[in-house]
């Protein structure tokens, strides 16, 4: 009688031990699929400043060229705006292909 006792008491302390460590390990999927979330937003913010960025310096790098040349250079619009609209164009670019893949997808269900 003794042995079964002692026996269920483990497997008690071993149920418990198990659960606890199952909602830790919950606990820590959800911290970590927040943190790759959270990655994922931030890689996609800097891939887009990277873009606007680049694009600034091609047009800086085209109105030097231009300058040298002695060509008539258009101030009134700075590198910053045209990156802007460069970037508002990629964004309804991204925005027309996800609405297409959307509708290519209904299309096949």
């Amino acid at each position: 009688m003794r042995f079964l006792q002692t026996e269920w008491h483990r497997h008690e302390r071993d149920r418990n031990a198990w659960e606890i460590e199952r909602a830790e390990m919950k606990s820590r999927i959800g911290r970590l699929e927040g943190e790759s979330k959270t990655n994922k937003r931030l890689h996609d913010s800097l891939g887009k400043q990277i873009k606007m960025l680049e694009s600034a310096l091609k047009k800086e790098r085209e109105k030097v060229k231009s300058l040298t040349k002695g060509e008539k250079v258009d101030f009134a619009k700075d590198a910053k705006e045209l990156a802007r609209e460069e970037l508002k164009s990629i964004g309804k670019g991204l925005l027309l292909s996800i609405h297409a893949r959307a509708h290519s997808s209904s299309d096949m269900s």
